[in-house]
């Protein structure tokens, strides 16, 4: 007779001893209960509820075999017996994905994918736009500035063939790493480290930035196998230069493709820097990880004509996606904000009419036309529709009348401070508008806003941003990493960038200790592979990505005005 399949809590037990983890050293890294888990492997407890089993497959770093391994346990233990309704076992399985860059089918389960590959009708049609050089920002907020990266133009692109790592035997389960001594792996990073006199220029949230990676690196130095792991960082602005030069990029990106230990990168921080390095990165097959570029041409080729991108150019034919982000793109920004605009309270502001101003940026239209299609999706009515240069000589008073007699609920403006959103603001308390005003991460914890807005001009302002606010996020986790972010860096100050630039390297390290586990050569191509398939629970939540490289969840954060200060109102979740 043949031997009995191992139940959930043998298979948890031999996952357990071999990671070289106690019970209570597991416990903790999970974030559960050590009773429980002791539990679990002693039969008590048949299988835990999908929460628990998810960080416990999490902690363990498994593979995709024993995720399916663990899933058939599962079932076997809860049986017919299970409740009805009770939730099926889901620990993080390999996602499939596409190697093309193209707009395929959305996954149906997912609704935030669906709800954004369906916003198409309304592609952008938009003349070449080259953004004003940004103004000094007293917000560590507009210090990170990134549609300062809308260049419609490469500097030019370095061309370097694919430079990986030398082969490695594997045995059955048994890694044979390159000598008996297994290796040097590196993370590279590319961060705005530069400091100069300039208040705009963003040298210290750069290395905020950098930090967050050294500080996973230094967590995760041993990789097993006698794998080794370490940070080489390079800074993507020249020196007392505010903004990043592509060109800097470039000599950065063939530096790195050109070192054979760089597994993958997290950065850059500005779009530019991605154009400028995303073709050589993708022949290299190396994989990028952006926590902060928000630019939609980057990887959906819809809005490559507006943002003068050679979509083509940035994704050679042949190549996989190599390109990720952890952070929503512009066009999906728009989506939130109509979101939180129509939603009824406590989670939005219930507003029926809308009148539409954008600044004339690619980045302002966009925006708009996301909220736009949202917006009537909803059920509401747009009012009114205006693209206007605010900072420049066009009069902002016929315009603000032009909005009091439309009678909007809400004024949506596409645009940031330096191209007149607080002028509008203003204006429209001076004329007696007592409707709403909502815009996105352009202005948001923007000082210089308020002050061009008036004392009494920002009583019903919202600004939503695509990032969370750490200070509000209370899981184990985020406290951990926030908790060790400001022992190891006390004089730093650390945002949601921060908390991305931490989950894009931990997913990599988890990654590439996947391909060790796996007994698999740890090359750029086996990491490529782990990255587009891989579901990871990080600071932020749950990371994966769609085919073109976007993340599928995203977390936006409200920001209101109160006595003359931006404050934080609430968190949003896709």
């Amino acid at each position: 007779m043949a031997s009995a399949p191992p139940t959930f809590g043998q298979l948890l037990k031999q996952h357990r001893l071999a990671s070289g983890l106690t019970q209570e050293a597991l416990a903790e890294r999970a974030g559960v209960s050590a009773r429980g888990i002791s539990d679990i492997e002693r039969g008590i407890r048949r299988a835990p509820y999908h929460d628990t089993i998810n960080k416990l497959a999490q902690a363990l770093e498994l593979s995709a075999a024993d995720c399916a391994q663990l899933e058939a346990a599962t079932h076997r233990s809860r049986g017919p017996s299970a409740r009805p309704g009770s939730e099926s076992f889901a620990v993080l399985p390999p996602r499939q994905t596409e190697a093309s860059n193209e707009n395929s089918a959305p996954d149906p389960n997912n609704a935030a994918q669906h709800k954004f590959e369906s916003f198409t009708s309304l592609a952008p049609q938009l003349a070449a736009y080259s953004p004003a050089s940004p103004p000094p920002h007293t917000s560590l907020w507009l210090a990170s500035r990134i549609h300062t990266s809308l260049i419609t133009r490469l500097v030019g692109v370095l061309i370097v063939g694919v430079l990986l790592v030398g082969s490695m035997r594997s045995s059955g389960s048994t890694l044979a790493p390159r000598g008996a001594t297994g290796g040097r792996i590196c993370l590279a990073t590319e961060f705005p480290t530069t400091v100069g006199d300039d208040p705009s220029l963003a040298g210290s949230w750069g290395r905020s930035l950098e930090h967050a990676v050294q500080l996973a690196v230094d967590q995760n130095q041993s990789l097993g196998s006698g794998y080794t792991l370490e940070a080489i960082n390079y800074d993507e602005v020249p020196a007392a230069v505010a903004t990043t030069d592509p060109r800097r990029g470039a000599q950065n990106i063939a530096s790195m493709v050109k070192t054979p230990c760089i597994m993958g990168m997290i950065g850059p921080a500005w779009s530019a820097g991605a154009i400028a390095e995303m073709p050589t990165a993708a022949r290299a097959g190396l994989v990028m990880i952006s926590p902060a570029n928000t630019n939609p041409a980057l990887t959906l080729r819809l809005y490559a004509g507006a943002y003068g991108v050679d979509f083509d150019r940035l994704h050679p034919a042949g190549k996989q996606v190599n390109y990720f982000r952890t952070i929503a793109n512009d066009a999906f920004q728009g989506l939130e904000i109509a979101d939180f605009t129509s939603n009824s309270p406590p989670t939005g502001l219930r507003a029926k009419n809308a009148f539409v101003v954008n600044d004339h940026t690619s980045y302002g239209e966009v925006v708009d036309g996301g909220f736009t299609q949202e917006f009537l999706a909803t059920g509401g009515r747009i009012v009114g529709t205006e693209g206007i240069l605010l900072g420049g000589a066009e009069p902002v008073a016929e315009l603000a009348a032009r909005i009091v007699a439309s009678k909007a609920d809400v004024v949506c403006f596409g645009g940031t401070t330096n191209t007149g959103g607080g002028l509008l603001e203003a204006e429209l308390d001076r004329v007696g508008y007592a409707g709403l005003f909502v815009s996105g991460d352009g202005i948001a914890g923007d000082a210089a806003f308020i002050k061009q807005a008036g004392a009494t001009g920002t009583r019903d302002v919202f600004a939503v941003v695509p990032m969370p606010n750490l200070s509000e996020m209370t899981s184990r986790m985020a406290v951990r990493f926030a908790s060790a972010f400001h022992i190891r860096y006390p004089h730093d100050d650390l945002d949601g960038y921060g908390a991305n630039a931490y989950d894009d390297a931990m997913l990599l390290i988890t990654a590439i200790k996947q391909v060790i586990r796996a007994g698999q050569a740890v090359t750029r191509q086996s990491i490529l592979t782990q990255v587009q398939n891989i579901r990871y629970v990080g600071v932020t939540g749950l990371i994966s990505f769609d085919h073109n490289g976007d993340s599928t969840h995203g977390v936006f954060s409200v920001y209101g005005v109160e006595f003359g200060q931006w404050v934080w109102m609430k968190q949003l979740s896709v």
